[in-house]
């Protein structure tokens, strides 16, 4: 069966990727995604009581633009053969994720001296985006690999949906870090100039980049019809640098009306109580150390 292209509204919400060299001029490639459960696709089925995916099951990707893995030296791997292993689900937030590992050899070290350049592309981001500019719009992220400097690419460590309390200031980490050795990888916002832009909402943006700190600050709270009770998210891109190249992250921000931040889940960093891997300076993660959040209060009646 050749590709099917559909196009029945946005459905990709994260996009994470990272490469470790296997041996030579060979890498792996790892790409951790999450897209809309519900995507009318042929491709989408699986084995749930729905008919649609659940952990275990094997999604073959596609969508408006037919999803490409790209390596930088003029080969590719194109969503005929670029699948995702379903590892998680939710039925009640419509989401599917999971991982792809992809294994290519190039014929040197490096191009030329520099990175591979390697893109995941395809068509559309979430529709229920509220920054205009990232709304059922084309995703790509992207690596450099360039074996010369080192055997693994940073690791950016974000959520899928990073949940803050409408605040009008507050602050989250997604830090990056060495699978090697410690320190040594920087992170920065994907794009400074359109970071949270075109929003009813006025976001300011600002990013540590040892720490992987985000801070947002966004005087008179959330614009009600962007918050997460009415079904928005926000979408965000950070870039993580270390010697062997760069890798990039999309995830979602919602902002929850009512919510306490204690009882929302986060990545710590730097508190030893959180951290669950060794390493003095290295990022960890717990994401499962604090309660879940309170749902969402519902909507004021008419």
């Amino acid at each position: 069966e050749g590709q099917r292209i559909e196009n029945n509204g946005g459905h990709y919400r994260y996009g994470n990727i990272r490469w470790r060299q296997v041996r030579g001029n060979t890498v792996e490639i790892t790409l951790t995604m999450s897209f809309r459960r519900d995507f009318k696709s042929a491709y989408w089925q699986g084995s749930g009581l729905d008919g649609l995916a659940v952990t275990g099951d094997v999604i073959q990707l596609n969508g408006k633009q037919w999803p490409v893995l790209s390596f930088g030296d003029e080969t590719l791997t194109v969503g005929e053969y670029l699948k995702m292993q379903v590892t998680a689900y939710s039925v009640a937030e419509n989401w599917v994720y999971g991982t792809s590992v992809v294994t290519h050899t190039y014929a040197t070290p490096s191009d030329n001296g520099d990175g591979w350049l390697v893109k995941f592309q395809g068509c559309c981001k979430l529709s229920e985006v509220a920054n205009l500019n990232e709304r059922d719009a084309p995703w790509e992220i992207s690596s450099t690999v360039n074996l010369l400097n080192d055997a693994a690419s940073p690791v950016l460590a974000v959520l899928p949906v990073v949940s803050l309390p409408d605040t009008g200031m507050i602050s989250f980490y997604a830090p990056a870090f060495n699978p090697l050795r410690d320190g040594g990888v920087s992170t920065s916002l994907g794009n400074p100039a359109t970071a949270l832009t075109n929003t009813i909402t006025p976001f300011t943006t600002m990013l540590d980049g040892a720490t992987g700190e985000v801070k947002l600050e966004f005087p008179g709270g959330v614009a009600p019809s962007e918050a997460s009770d009415v079904g928005f998210f926000f979408f965000m891109t950070l870039n993580a640098t270390s010697a062997g190249g760069h890798v990039q992250a999309d995830f979602l921000v919602r902002i929850i009306r009512g919510a306490y931040q204690l009882r929302i889940p986060k990545i710590g960093y730097g508190n030893p109580l959180s951290l669950n891997l060794p390493g003095p300076t290295r990022p960890i993660i717990n994401a499962t150390a604090v309660a879940d959040a309170p749902p969402p209060p519902p909507p004021p009646r008419a």
